[in-house]
């Protein structure tokens, strides 16, 4: 097969580029050489192809799914349209790539289009709560809208008319972007432009952290050894529930633990830990080190309940109840402790500098107490200088 410059192209590149299913492209290949010769801006309309020397129109192909090609769903046709002349030489081909803009879909009604959306995630195996949460967004969305919006301004008055917070603003106008990426790929239909002030933007928020008195309060009110050195590593390391939850004995050495990148840690990174705390995860053994009541994988809800139930038992606030908090205290102890910003970065694996940089803002008192015990210039220049600090007086 080739491309309209004459040169060769595979069928499942031909496939991918032309949108068009690769079987079908075998079927036509069959007979001879088949080179393209139009390719049409919108779907329905012929696809003018030259099998050897005969030219044919084709009109019934569909587009290919780029997750599961096995997956076919033609598109219907409302009349069988008469085949266009072969272009001349001397015209330039269309542009292959072009896709018509949202305006041209105007007259689709939403709540079909965000049905197929949801089928194609099914398909593709999209996960049970995101297929809810995508539910819950685009049928509020359709029913806004019926006819999909050629325009950003449907779309901003519906998120405008929202009585909720900034963030779950912010989450439906992300979904929303999702639904139109998905008909830019297979519908070539683009998301209308919005201008930078139109879309919501949630105000970011401190994380909350617990004072030493309650991280004193909330290990005694732990019971469960196995919940105890749960909490232990996550205040030890600052790790992620998901890296908790998957860490086994394999990854425990004597002067740090291995996270391996899976869903939520997004690159491999090693955690330094104490001494004591490696004793104490070795003799879990060399699989899992956290179980559920059956011996098996500890979920990441099941580690939520059970923190969050300690925390209860301790008298802990609401707004501070949950294991992500632990990692919050984590990182602010440490960098209290250390006042090194990077190595705070490397503890918790993050791969910016700037995430890790919230914390340094969390307890300005902090900052007054290191100034004042730790600053060269705390004492006058020519006075005596305390233990601790630096005279800078030179004459």
């Amino acid at each position: 097969m080739t491309n309209p410059q004459g040169n060769p192209i595979s069928l499942g590149k031909a496939a991918k580029k032309y949108g068009i299913c690769k079987m079908t492209l075998s079927d036509w290949a069959k007979d001879g050489k088949i080179t393209v010769l139009h390719y049409p801006e919108r779907k329905g309309q012929p696809l003018l192809v030259d099998e050897g020397s005969v030219i044919i129109a084709r009109e019934a192909y569909t587009p290919v799914w780029k997750r599961g090609a096995s997956r076919q769903f033609p598109l219907p046709v409302e009349s069988s349209p008469q085949p266009p002349s072969p272009p001349h030489p001397s015209t330039p081909f269309p542009e292959i790539n072009s896709a018509p803009t949202a305006a041209a879909a105007s007259a689709l009604n939403t709540a079909d289009l965000v049905k197929a959306y949801l089928d194609h995630g099914r398909s593709v195996g999209f996960a049970s709560t995101t297929l809810e949460h995508l539910q819950h967004v685009l049928s509020r969305f359709a029913r806004a809208c019926p006819d999909l919006p050629s325009t950003g301004e449907p779309i901003t008055a519906f998120i405008a008319s929202l009585s909720t917070s900034q963030t779950t603003k912010q989450v439906f106008f992300a979904k929303i972007k999702m639904f139109y990426g998905w008909l830019q790929e297979y519908r070539d239909i683009t998301m209308p432009h919005f201008r930078k002030s139109d879309i919501p933007r949630a105000m970011k928020k401190d994380p909350k952290v617990l004072t030493a008195e309650e991280r004193n309060a909330l290990l005694a009110a732990i019971d469960n050894k196995q919940d105890r050195l749960m909490v232990h590593l996550i205040l030890a390391t600052g790790l992620r529930t998901t890296a908790v939850c998957n860490l086994t004995g394999k990854d425990v050495y004597p002067d740090h633990v291995t996270i391996r990148a899976v869903s939520g840690v997004k690159t491999a990174y090693k955690a330094p830990i104490p001494p004591w705390l490696y004793t104490k995860l070795k003799a879990q053994g060399e699989g899992l080190v956290f179980k559920n009541s059956k011996g098996k994988k500890l979920t990441r809800q099941a580690l939520y309940d059970r923190i969050e139930r300690s925390m209860i038992k301790a008298g802990i606030d609401g707004e501070k109840r949950g294991a992500h908090v632990l990692r919050h205290t984590a990182a602010v102890e440490h960098l209290e402790a250390t006042g090194d910003l990077d190595f705070v970065r490397q503890l918790l694996g993050h791969s910016k500098v700037q995430t890790t940089q919230i914390y340094a803002r969390l307890r300005p008192s902090k900052v007054q107490e290191k100034y004042q015990a730790l600053s060269p210039m705390r004492n006058a220049p020519g006075e005596p200088a305390e233990q601790g600090s630096l005279n800078l007086d030179t004459d």
